[in-house]
């Protein structure tokens, strides 16, 4: 019973989140002029009332790509930040950018939209009567980025390291390679592929081809501007870092 109980509530869950809904999911917006000032529509298709809020947050990426994020409200003005939509209901929210008016390269952030979690009661004193208190947060996480004129990504192969070369802390016989996007723009990498040559510590020339099923950190990332990540490659033996030479190509997209 207790397993049964547990997949309707799933089903719940699962049904409930789909009744939310953000449009667009990303947006770009400029520093200064028209488009400092963007629209999103956000829907409820669920049969029953529910409660919205919207904030935003900063959106910093991290070398092993994971994302960092702090509250960001301050930086910009979203009206209405609280929403009561009835059933089938759409509601245009304004969101403006009221940070600097002119910015040397891209900033990017998240627009969260969450449903108000909803206490279903069994009867109104659960704790007296033994009865159960539910409550389920949905939620939508959109990308908004602040774009000064002609941003554009650049990413670069800053570092190839083998494992104690600098005070790295890599294992042995783990490449680790980082990769930064010094252009003003930020992009998606896409078809990943790197060569590395060179010799083993006993001297044995060796090639390695890898591609995007081998670079899952790389593969697939949106590179913010001004971020780094560090793509961690295993190797079948130990390299000699001084005979190194890792060649890569990958094509972008935003």
């Amino acid at each position: 019973m207790k397993r049964i109980a547990l997949l309707l509530i799933a089903m719940f869950v699962t049904a409930q989140a789909w009744g939310l809904n953000l449009e667009p999911l990303s947006m770009r917006f400029t520093p200064s002029g028209r488009d400092s000032i963007r629209t999103f529509r956000v829907s409820n298709t669920q049969e029953q009332s529910i409660a919205v809020r919207i904030h935003m947050t900063t959106r910093e990426l991290q070398a092993n790509g994971e994302e960092l994020r702090q509250p960001a409200d301050a930086e910009f003005m979203v009206f209405p930040n609280r929403l009561f939509l009835e059933p089938g209901q759409t509601q245009a929210v304004r969101v403006q950018w009221r940070g600097p008016a002119s910015l040397e390269r891209e900033q990017a952030y998240r627009i969260i939209v969450e449903q108000v979690a909803v206490e279903q009661e069994r009867p109104t004193d659960a704790a007296s009567s033994g009865g159960v208190s539910l409550a389920f947060m949905y939620r939508y996480v959109g990308a908004v980025y602040i774009s000064p004129p002609n941003a554009r990504p650049n990413i670069v192969l800053n570092s190839a390291q083998t494992a104690g070369s600098n005070g790295s802390i890599v294992e042995a016989g783990v490449l680790a390679l980082e990769f930064e996007n010094v252009g003003t723009g930020h992009s998606v990498v896409r078809d990943a592929e790197i060569v590395i040559r060179g010799e083993t510590l006993s001297g044995e020339a060796v090639v390695y081809e890898l591609n995007t099923q081998d670079l899952r950190t790389l593969a697939g990332t949106n590179l913010l501007a001004g971020a780094r990540v560090v793509q961690l490659v295993s190797l079948p033996e130990p390299m000699d870092e001084a005979t190194l030479e890792v060649n890569h190509s990958f094509s972008l997209s935003r």
